[in-house]
This record gives structure tokens, sequence and C-alpha cells, in this order.
């Protein structure tokens, strides 16, 4: 009879640059927002969804970049299924606010916030992945 033994693989976490991580996570909305500003729609998209893009994609995105995630893609996911996981929340909490157009209003965050979440995390990926001195190696 054979053993069969999982090794679990624990990787180190990767260093994130703060600078980098912050300048990317403000640049990201505003560069959507200055390449589809033709639309219209992207300036009330940043006006409404970029606290709530502040407040919970900075903790995910942070926690992505240490966990070894850096493609575009994959950041794109994280930033969809987290928009998922809040729309519903916004929902509930405008209830206090204004009950009647509770429905409605997390179904804008929720239907405008699938478009611009995925791409304001792969525009945050492709500012954070640019060209940049690293500070943290040496030569």
């Amino acid at each position: 009879m054979t053993d069969v033994t999982v090794e679990s693989e624990i990787r180190d976490p990767v260093i994130v640059d703060p600078a980098a991580f912050a300048l990317a996570l403000i640049g990201a909305p505003l560069l959507v927002t200055v390449l589809t500003c033709w639309a219209l729609i992207p300036i009330f998209a940043l006006v409404l969804g970029g606290p709530i893009y502040l407040l919970v994609g900075t903790p995910l995105l942070w926690r992505a970049l240490r966990s070894g995630k850096t493609s575009g893609w994959a950041l794109a996911e994280l930033a969809f299924f987290a928009n998922m996981a809040v729309a519903p929340i916004v929902a509930v909490l405008s209830l206090f606010d204004e009950p009647d157009a509770a429905l409605i209003v997390g179904m804008v965050y929720f239907i405008f916030g699938s478009i611009f979440a995925p791409l304001w995390a792969a525009a945050f990926a492709w500012l954070y992945a640019g060209p940049k001195p690293s500070i943290y190696t040496q030569t």
C-alpha cells in the first residue's frame, strides 16, 4: 500500500510597491473615464462607483498583488465577482435612505459595476505593471 502525501506549497508574499499601487489605484478609474468620457456614463460611474472602488478594491487588489496575481484578466475577474457581492449590499443599505428606490439603486450598481469594475481593475493591472524602477531589488 502506498501513502499519498500532499505537500502544501507555501509561497512567500510578493512585495507590493506602495507608490505604484497608490498611483495605479487612483489612476485606473481616471484613465478609463478619460478614454471613454465621450459616452458620458463613465463620468457618472466614476462619481457613483469611485468610493466603493476605493473602499472595497483597495484591500482586494492589495491582497491579490501580495498573492502574485498581476494579470489584467485575474484582477478583472476578481473585480467582477467583488461587484456581484457588493451590489446587493448597496441595495440593502439604500433601503435606509430611499426604500422605494432600493431595487433600482442595486440594479444600477450591479449593471454599471459589472462593466466598470473589471475595466478599472484591468487598467489598474496595466498601470501597476508598467515600466517603473524597482526599489526592492538590487542590480
